[in-house]
């Protein structure tokens, strides 16, 4: 199969000798330009630099007397340098609630940045502050809670108590065109698109949807896109789930429009994040699916086709991560802003003779200071 390798990094081509038993079992492997991949003396292929190149496979079966040959294509890019989030749960630690710096080119390795007393199932990095939602496990209240932190020492800046009834935030990200910060909330079913008032944590509804998406970023061009839960289909003989791939969409803030966009060909049920890398313009997202085990890991996607291509396991043996996030020296240029959208907590309502009642109404982008006026 063809394959799309970090520069830096080490693979075993993708190749099965059958029968299982063969004879001949090495394959002797060639590199149409080593200065790309250069092959191993143990068949490994490392990825030396940007390009793409054929690698060219050949197997002498003696009993035969004959010689088989295979070619496939790698491409090679160049990868994240670091890549950060928050560890909900080391699979085979069980370590949790820390923060975590994650390496592409082998996301095996990672550092622990610091450990925090609360879950925090969704944060985004913007301008040296994280933005974050999270509860403390330890409260049996259960309430929500939205935390503005310094994003170098995690020192938590503001903290604002959202209660316990405030919807679940599965991921969020940064829109640079619209000066936007987005979430994907709801309950345990479905989520829906919301602009998130980066002052206090509140959710102004944008679009609601149908579908259950886990992951979401934003692209240089103000593209939203959303990776939706593996569906899943209980097997009774078997007494285990059948999990699909997740299947990504795009989202338009503007207009509340949800395209289908790609299948990923990874299986994601479980929390996962995405984040746009904008200086290799690819998007990284830590997929996550269980059915009789745990499958999943660092997952590479290309924003033009939507392919993912599954980088290595986060850690020895798998990780839940959320809230993932880029550095970037590119970081897009935020423009002048215009009005995209006003949006409303409802667009009907009762109200007895001689009472009162408020309507609350929010122009979008929510960084654009308008006033709204009402007639009747």
């Amino acid at each position: 199969e063809d394959m799309l390798m970090l520069t830096g990094s080490t693979k075993y081509p993708n190749a099965t000798v059958w029968p299982f038993n063969a004879t001949s079992q090495n394959v002797a492997w060639t590199s149409e330009d080593e200065s790309i991949v250069r092959v191993n003396a143990d068949g490994s292929l490392t990825a030396v630099s940007e390009g793409t190149v054929t690698i060219y496979g050949e197997l002498y079966d003696a009993v035969a007397d004959d010689t088989y040959t295979v070619e496939f294509t790698v491409s090679v890019v160049e990868g994240a340098d670091e890549i950060y989030g928050m560890l909900m749960t080391d699979l085979a630690t069980y370590n949790g609630q820390c923060w975590l710096r994650l390496y592409a080119i082998d996301p095996s390795i990672t550092d622990i940045l610091g450990y925090t007393d609360y879950e925090i199932y969704a944060e985004e990095y913007y301008d040296g502050k994280l933005y974050a939602y999270g509860y403390d496990p330890m409260d049996w209240s259960g309430n929500w809670q939205y935390f503005i932190m310094d994003a170098e020492t995690h020192t938590i800046l503001e903290q604002h108590d959202l209660g316990a009834a405030f919807p679940f935030v599965y991921d969020m990200t940064y829109d640079y065109t619209t000066s936007t910060m987005y979430a994907l909330a709801g309950p345990n079913t479905n989520s829906d698109l919301y602009a998130v008032n980066m002052r206090t944590g509140e959710l102004i509804m944008v679009a609601q949807t149908e579908q259950f998406f886990l992951s979401l970023t934003a692209s240089p061009d103000g593209t939203l896109y959303a990776i939706e839960r593996s569906e899943e289909e209980y097997d009774f003989w078997t007494w285990s789930y059948t999990v699909g791939n997740a299947q990504m969409y795009t989202i338009d803030p503007a207009t509340g429009d949800i395209q289908w966009f790609a299948d990923t060909g990874i299986q994601c049920n479980k929390l996962a994040s995405m984040a746009y890398d904008y200086d290799t313009d690819y998007i990284y997202w830590t997929a996550l699916a269980e059915t009789s085990s745990f499958t999943g890991g660092l997952c590479l996607i290309d924003p033009a086709t939507g392919e993912a291509v599954k980088l290595g396991t986060i850690g020895a043996a798998g990780s839940q991560i959320s809230g993932l996030y880029i550095l970037s020296d590119n970081f897009p240029e935020e423009p002048e802003l215009s009005l995209m959208n006003v949006v409303m907590d409802t667009t009907k309502t009762v109200v007895n003779v001689g009472g009162t009642v408020s309507v609350n109404a929010f122009a979008l982008p929510l960084a654009l200071d308008v006033e709204i006026v009402w007639t009747s």
